[in-house]
């Protein structure tokens, strides 16, 4: 990326930092519920800062050395035996950072506790990214650094609860936004290869996004991927379903096989597109991107990580694809660049022609050839099969790892190459000499990030993996707790095979005779009559794992047993976040949860077409059927002595939490914001919010 795309990179900072806001804004609607000290995972728990010894042998080590012989893990475990603690047995704000890497340190300083302090963090970020959409004068890197920063605090400290791919892919795609943005101010235009180099990273990390996330569907040796078949269940099993959902799962079988290939086809093969020196087969790669996410939005709620794939891709474009696919009211608005044709030999055209049908051709004959894809005359029907073993697809893997990796240092060569000598070409000597010296130490830290990221790639591949250097191994390992750089593989593992489980949660005052309650969750499937939502950006963190949940036991879920616990309490921040309360003056006496099996509805036989089978299978009302329920966790009661003292064993009773005293005029602050925003929809908010950022941008054009 040159100056003459410096509206692709505006773009790109632009949607970053939308993307913040849609993040920040959707964690502060649920911080109460989720990490407050009545929530159910209390982030005060994460923060001890007392000094203590983990081992009641401490003192004895202590006593004959081993202090100053076994250092770190002497001052990490046995720290009142080594005397590293303040006075009052408290850590050091040293020895706190040190321990988890987070801002929510400073919370009592300023008079908030820890759940407070993550509100002001968010609220924060949201202000930061309001102003970086509005006006380009905050689209720089210390505002990015900020954003970056304020994110990663609440990470460290989200628990179950954050731990999402699309969370690791902010935290990643954010610390390589401060590389793009400019020092000062977006629209100065300069720092032209500086910016190349840093968009050329976002690229690398798109590569390994969508390679690593088509190649792990076959690796999991899931029978539906290979058998072409996990779109006959996805629709159905995923998490929160879209309203098109729906009607997607009912697309006959040929057409949903032929889509997983087409699935296959843009993850793993087309992105080697990225890095070719042909524009237009680079654009072919990022339209084909772009109608992935696009169809993923329509049948899914999968929050803001489709629309931060598709920020990445903005690596892919230049500013004349801006001015040749944007409006031309909009084009002119922005001040676009013309198109400018540069003119070419015969030669070079033809050349460029040869290669363009080469890819195409040898893409297609690919296709055909290792998807057995052919034409049923008499059934009129595209059939597709997978006709490549496991022991070739695991021999293709290897191969392509390794061919990734030599194509990335390849291609980052090139552009190193042409960033210094960008850099260099300046008549002024000493303009020259700094700007070359700057130039050498970015390029050696986008060449070590570029190496550092090479580890959780190779993941796919353990061989390929070995044979990375041992010291690109240790400074990934340094630096691994900054979450700088991350392993990616979206839907391993079709779930829900067979009709999706489900958790209904039911209570009662009656434990004999009923009648047994429901709770309805704002947006997972409960009520069989209850449309499909639509949710993205927002991200319901508690009906995502309820989903998770239900593929599993209440054992390896704790935090389940804490929401039974929390409702038996008739905790309000809990249940704000469940929505529908079915025992409005008082919880009930008695919770119980099944497991359901849940399944679409179908389309009434009784129709004339397709079209006339929806319409009729819409006016049924049901959206769901459900059957086989059976015991997820017995009835439970809240004077129940195993259930409180296994809440107490987790450190989440309240007894067990460390006292907070939080005061002053910011935390009265905080509360007032909360009760001012606390009874809007987050997805309306989200919504108003960006409308008004445009709106606003565009008639003062900051």
């Amino acid at each position: 990326m040159s100056e003459g795309n410096i509206h692709v990179q505006s773009l790109f900072i632009w949607c970053m930092a939308a993307i913040y806001f849609f993040a920040f804004s959707s964690l502060y609607f649920q911080i109460p519920g989720l990490y407050g000290r009545k929530g159910l995972m209390p982030a005060v728990k994460e923060l001890k800062g007392q000094c203590f010894d983990s081992d009641e042998r401490c003192t004895n080590w202590a006593e004959v050395g081993e202090c100053k012989n076994n250092q770190n893990w002497m001052e990490r475990n046995c720290m009142v035996s080594c005397k590293v603690c303040e006075k009052a047995g408290e850590l050091s704000i040293t020895q706190k950072l040190s321990k988890k890497k987070t801002l929510l340190w400073f919370s009592p300083a300023l008079g908030l506790d820890v759940s407070s302090g993550m509100e002001l963090i968010c609220l924060n970020g949201m202000a930061l990214s309001i102003a970086a959409m509005i006006s380009s004068g905050f689209q720089n890197k210390f505002v990015f650094i900020a954003l970056w920063l304020l994110y990663f605090s609440v990470y460290q400290v989200g628990q179950t609860f954050l731990w999402f791919q699309w969370d690791i892919l902010l935290l990643e795609t954010g610390f390589l936004t401060i590389f793009v943005a400019q020092l000062f101010n977006s629209k100065s235009g300069m720092n032209g290869g500086h910016t190349a180099m840093a968009f050329w990273l976002v690229k690398w990390l798109l590569f390994r996004l969508m390679f690593q996330s088509g190649v792990v569907k076959l690796q999991s040796d899931c029978p539906t991927w290979w058998g072409l078949t996990a779109l006959n269940w996805h629709y159905e099993s995923q998490c929160i379903p879209a309203p098109l959902a729906w009607y997607a799962h009912q697309l006959p079988e040929w057409f949903q096989k032929l889509s997983v290939v087409a699935t296959y086809v843009i993850e793993i093969a087309l992105p080697f597109l990225f890095f070719l020196p042909i524009r237009s087969l680079r654009i072919w790669g990022f339209f084909s991107q772009i109608l992935l996410q696009v169809l993923i939005i329509m049948t899914g709620n999968y929050t803001f990580f489709n629309l931060l794939t598709m920020t990445l891709c903005l690596s892919l474009i230049d500013d004349r694809f801006l001015f040749e696919y944007t409006p031309s009211f909009v084009g002119k608005y922005f001040q676009l660049p013309k198109v400018t044709y540069e003119k070419r030999s015969i030669f070079r055209r033809l050349s460029v022609f040869l290669l363009k049908t080469a890819v195409t051709t040898t893409l297609i004959y690919w296709i055909v050839k290792y998807f057995n894809i052919r034409f049923a005359a008499d059934s009129s029907q595209i059939l597709s099969d997978i006709a490549f073993s496991k022991e070739e697809f695991k021999s293709a893997v290897t191969k392509l790892t390794r061919f990734s990796i030599y194509m990335g240092i390849l291609s980052h060569l090139v552009h190193l190459v042409r960033y210094l000598g960008d850099a260099a070409a300046d008549d002024r000597k000493l303009k020259t000499l700094i700007r070359t010296f700057f130039a050498a130490i970015f390029a050696t830290v986008a060449g070590w990030i570029f190496c550092i990221s090479l580890v959780p790639f190779t993941q796919i591949d353990r061989s390929v993996q070995n044979d990375i250097w041992p010291v690109v191994k240790e400074w990934n390992n340094v630096v691994d707790s900054y979450e700088l750089v991350h392993s990616y593989g979206l839907f391993r593992s079709m779930t829900g095979v067979g009709g999706r489980p489900e958790i209904i949660i039911e209570g009662t005052n009656d434990f004999r005779n009923g009648p047994w309650k429901e709770y309805n969750f704002k947006y997972k499937p409960g009520n069989l009559k209850t449309p499909l939502p639509v949710v993205a950006p927002h991200q319901p963190r508690l009906d995502w794992q309820m989903w998770f949940a239900a593929l599993g036991s209440y054992q390896h879920n704790p935090w389940f047993i804490h929401l039974i616990y929390k409702l038996l309490e008739g905790e309000k921040d809990v249940l704000d976040l469940v929505g529908e309360n079915p025992f409005p003056d008082k919880p009930p006496i008695y919770i119980r949860s099944r497991l359901y099996t849940y399944h679409y509805t179908t389309l009434s036989k009784q129709t004339t077409g397709i079209i006339d089978g929806v319409l009729r299978s819409r006016r049924i009302g049901s959206w769901w059927n459900r059957d086989s329920p059976k015991e997820y966790t017995p009835p439970l009661s809240v004077n129940d002595e195993s259930l409180i003292n296994y809440i107490k064993s987790l450190g989440w009773h309240k007894q067990k939490l460390k006292k907070e005293k939080p005061n002053g005029k910011l935390y009265l602050f905080l509360k007032a914001v909360r009760k001012l925003l606390k009874n809007l929809d987050p997805t309306f908010f989200m919504f108003q919010i960006i409308l008004f950022s445009l709106i606003f941008k565009y008639f003062y054009h900051l």
